[in-house]
């Protein structure tokens, strides 16, 4: 009898906790990037810059056209942009590095829920002709979701 008692918990637990798994997987969205990056002067591709999404912690190299592609992202929106005006997409943080560039970090990288974006680009530039330590470039919002927040807080 004392045996069933402490395994009641223990199964009680291990159901939760796959009863919360099923329902992240269920009710989370994703999207994916095919990012691209290239050299900021010549915009040539470079191939086997390392491209990391922090978001998910999963870093993939560049192909010989300049191009990673990363699926599964969660969706997940900036809470300060949903307290303004819900937005539709999620965002992430893209960081790339590679011998003889600066690195390059993309803040608030767009993420369409269940689409495959074609971007962004990421541009890095030579260190010998550049005297930036780390180029951080922040994404904006699209034109619609601006266009309504400034209709909201300017009438």
């Amino acid at each position: 009898m004392i045996k069933t008692r402490k395994l009641i918990p223990i199964i009680v637990l291990l159901f939760l906790a796959g009863a919360a798994f099923v329902f992240t997987k269920c009710f989370m969205s994703y999207g994916h990037l095919n990012i691209r990056v290239v050299d900021a002067y010549t915009l040539a591709p470079i191939e086997g810059a390392a491209v990391t999404v922090a978001d998910v912690n999963k870093t993939l190299y560049s192909d010989s056209s300049g191009s990673c592609i990363f699926t599964g992202i969660p969706i997940r929106v900036n809470s300060l942009h949903q307290r303004l005006i819900p937005q539709a997409w999620g965002e992430c943080t893209v960081i790339s590095v590679f011998d003889g560039y600066r690195p390059t970090v993309i803040l608030d990288t767009h993420v369409e829920k269940d689409q495959m974006r074609n971007g962004p680009t990421v541009y890095m530039f030579p260190e010998e002709l550049d005297d930036i330590e780390v180029a951080a470039i922040v994404e904006s919002p699209d034109n619609e979701w601006i266009a309504q927040l400034v209709e909201k807080y300017s009438e």
